[in-house]
């Protein structure tokens, strides 16, 4: 079962792999209402981003329809947006298409949760001054999805659970949250 049923979009050309992956987009709203308060609008409404994210995708992969409105509303709304399935079959690269449609490069932040993922990565890397010089743990959230628009998580399914509890953490409270080092998420 997928998220698109029967008419999943296909990569031109793909090779199919056996390994699931799994991304998550985290738009910031455009509304300015918050997370909770914001509505899913009609496709009429937030045509011009449909319009753009529906060409590019079409451009590069086929039945893309459906993830085209998908991804434009959830841009719109500020809504989190979820795609599993079988590896090799481009969701990754669609979402990137998407969001390249509505954002700088600057602005997308991409990290793969597979291997070796710990959350020393997740925030951005340890600094290892001050754990030297003063025996503090503190990361560079800087260098993480924090300061971004847009976050795309790839093989999310793949992370040890403590790094899971962290990120849902921060995606709870918006900040980043260890001991006395706290930073802002700007990501929504």
């Amino acid at each position: 079962r997928t998220l698109l049923g029967d008419s999943r979009p296909i990569r031109l050309g793909a090779v199919l792999g056996r390994k699931v992956a799994t991304t998550v987009i985290l738009p910031r709203a455009q509304t300015g209402e918050s997370k909770m308060n914001a509505t899913v609008k009609n496709i009429s409404e937030c045509q011009p981003i449909a319009t753009k994210i529906s060409q590019a995708l079409a451009a590069d992969f086929i039945r893309t329809e459906k993830l085209a409105r998908i991804l434009s509303l959830a841009i719109e709304s500020g809504k989190n947006v979820l795609l599993w399935g079988p590896g090799g079959h481009g969701k990754s690269e669609m979402v990137e298409t998407a969001l390249q449609q509505v954002a700088n490069q600057s602005e997308i932040f991409v990290q793969s949760f597979g291997e070796g993922m710990d959350e020393a990565t997740l925030w951005g890397g340890l600094d290892f001054r001050a754990l030297e010089e003063e025996k503090v743990l503190q990361y560079f959230p800087e260098n993480s999805f924090l300061p971004k628009k847009f976050a795309v998580f790839e093989e999310l399914f793949d992370a040890p659970a403590s790094v899971l509890l962290a990120l849902k953490d921060t995606l709870t409270s918006k900040t980043l949250r260890k001991g006395s080092q706290q930073f802002q998420m700007n990501t929504q």
